[in-house]
């Protein structure tokens, strides 16, 4: 496309034939942190390392450029497949988003910035592990400012059409886009979205069309540009594929057309029971704003990844070389794969998890002088009474795109961790805390979409043959 095809317009101009809105009401599900991503060193006590944007009336807020980078990395995904090549994502995306490549030209989509609606704002006390030693950093604790769970933030997207013929797909491009929102793999906001934060789901879609071609835009109010929404036919939708479908048919137009999803993952949900007491309770420092009252359902956090990424970790090393054994890690769970390599970004999503029980327990016990043995002071530990959860592992596509046997046994080592009692979470795993039990049925989604429901039990050839498959793969290596 040439400098005098994109300013085709009169005197020079950007040429418009229509424009369209779309706009939601976005709810947060899992507390999440978009920030700058810069961290203060020397911060005061009142102000924590990582803290949020915030807008010009300090109200926190979530950055237009941050939401469209998300929409249009989950589009790429959706076309392309997960790691696809980045020349290959940009131009297949460019249509709607734009590109800075060859002579480039500008996107049809803009996103505006998003003021965040919360009571309070959550401060969580956060370590760094040593990935190759598995213990924490020195001087790597850290706190960092969330939104919580709750708040609200409206979604409001701009897409102006040029050429009628592109319409319809630049609308179906953009509604696969913002389906992603409320996708099982789909777009989470903020940092650490592979350990379970971030997650939103979006509600009361509307789109709105100006048809700049034919002079319709006349017709409405230009002092109150708000006036056109309040039709009573534009009525929220569920997704925003539903509402510009409606908005379409108000103009006599067909429906927006289904995009292709070449994403490949596998799905593993697994039901727990921690009958010894759940200590994790304490992962929020202090909120400011008015503080609920505990509640016996609480969300866990990056406890999740870490306790089942140590036991997968001695498990393949127990089968494996140590060398094939990290590198199979690394190319799952993210990390150093070897001196010789750079480190490899992890495909493995934890989500958090609902841990519900029978309510708070305080637990007395003892500090003992390690050599005298006797009775140092008393003290409560408060723990989960018997809390149960369902844990969710979600594998991306690896390189080619595929998920392969040796992820799926990966997938199914986890099952036989947590079937054997292997995996601890939270805090005073030794002293009984935390100790996991496998609770009823596991559920794999296969990257086919086929569902498997899992035991250790179970006479499953195929679980055989992706643990077989992974002993092989790394002996033909050697």
């Amino acid at each position: 496309m040439t400098a005098e095809r994109r300013l085709a317009g009169q005197g020079g101009t950007r040429r418009v034939h229509s424009v369209w809105r779309m706009c939601a009401d976005a709810t947060v599900v899992t507390p999440l942190h978009s920030g700058s991503g810069q961290i203060d060193h020397l911060p005061s006590e009142e102000r924590p390392d990582m803290t949020l944007t915030l807008d010009a009336d300090g109200s926190p807020c979530i950055l237009g450029s941050t939401l469209r980078g998300l929409l249009r990395h989950h589009l790429a995904a959706r076309l392309c497949g997960y790691r696809s090549d980045d020349s290959t994502a940009e131009r297949e995306t460019s249509r709607l988003f734009g590109s800075a490549r060859d002579d480039g030209h500008h996107g049809r989509i803009e996103v505006r910035d998003a003021t965040v609606k919360a009571d309070s704002i959550q401060v969580a006390i956060r370590n760094r592990l040593d990935p190759g030693h598995g213990v924490v950093d020195a001087n790597a604790l850290f706190d960092m400012e969330l939104i919580p769970a709750g708040s609200t933030f409206p979604i409001e997207v701009t897409i102006t059409v040029e050429d009628g013929a592109d319409e319809l797909e630049l609308l179906s491009q953009a509604c696969a886009a913002l389906a992603g929102f409320d996708d099982v793999n789909g777009i989470r906001v903020g940092m650490a979205t592979n350990r379970g934060y971030g997650k939103i789901r979006t509600s009361g879609w509307r789109a709105y069309r100006w048809a700049f071609a034919d002079g319709e835009w006349f017709d409405h109010d230009s002092r109150d540009p708000e006036a056109e929404f309040l039709d009573e036919e534009l009525t929220p939708y569920a997704t925003a594929h539903d509402a510009v479908d409606a908005a379409l048919k108000l103009a006599g137009m067909r429906g927006a057309m289904d995009v292709p999803d070449h994403r490949v993952f596998a799905a593993l949900r697994v039901p727990i029971r921690v009958p010894g007491g759940w200590n994790e309770l304490d992962w929020i420092e202090r909120q400011s704003g008015p503080v609920p009252e505990r509640d016996p359902v609480t969300r866990t956090g990056t406890s999740i990844a870490g306790a089942v990424r140590a036991e997968i970790r001695r498990a393949l090393r127990a089968i494996l070389p140590s060398d094939d054994a990290d590198s199979r890690f690394a190319d799952i769970f993210g990390g150093d794969a070897g001196s010789d390599r750079p480190p490899e970004p992890s495909r493995c999503r934890v989500e958090m998890a609902k841990v519900v029980s029978d309510g708070l327990e305080r637990r007395p016990r003892v500090a003992l002088n390690p050599h005298s043995r006797e009775v140092r002071h008393l003290f409560h530990d408060v723990v989960l009474a018997d809390g149960k959860a369902e844990l969710t592992f979600v594998v991306e596509g690896g390189k080619g795109g595929d998920v392969s046997a040796e992820d799926l046994a990966v997938l199914a080592l986890i099952i036989k961790a947590l079937y054997a009692g292997r995996v601890a979470f939270g805090g005073h795993s030794s002293v009984g805390y935390g100790r996991a039990e496998l609770d009823g049925t596991a559920s794999l989604r296969l990257p086919d979409g086929e569902t498997l429901s899992l035991t250790p039990d179970d006479e499953e050839p195929r679980v055989d043959g992706w643990l077989e498959a992974l002993v092989s793969r790394q002996q033909e290596v050697a």
